[in-house]
């Protein structure tokens, strides 16, 4: 089993707990070969305001003002959702930001 971190800064994690604000730290066992879709719908099973604000299990996708950040990379520079997670990972999620 792999150990990976999954860590959700504020304005995010304020939207999936009602409490307070500031950083949520999760660490999880994950299989070999998992990727990060595989760990984004099993967190979407288990909670649904993850599903409403992180990833719609429904579409499959990753919300359109969600980031993901794996080992100080962007995921997208990796193989997006379908990239493999290895022991010791890091993915933060955080907010998209635009405007002007």
């Amino acid at each position: 089993m792999n150990k990976i971190r999954l860590e959700i800064l504020p304005w995010l994690s304020d939207r999936l707990r009602d409490h307070g604000s500031g950083r949520l730290v999760f660490e999880e066992e994950v299989g070999e070969g998992t990727t990060i879709r595989q760990v984004l719908a099993a967190y979407a099973e288990r909670d649904n305001a993850f599903q409403k604000f992180i990833y719609d299990a429904g579409s499959r996708q990753l919300n359109e003002f969600v980031n993901i950040i794996i080992n100080d990379r962007f995921m997208e520079l990796a193989q997006g959702l379908e990239t493999e997670l290895r022991n010791g990972d890091t993915l933060i999620f955080l907010p998209a930001f635009a405007g002007g």
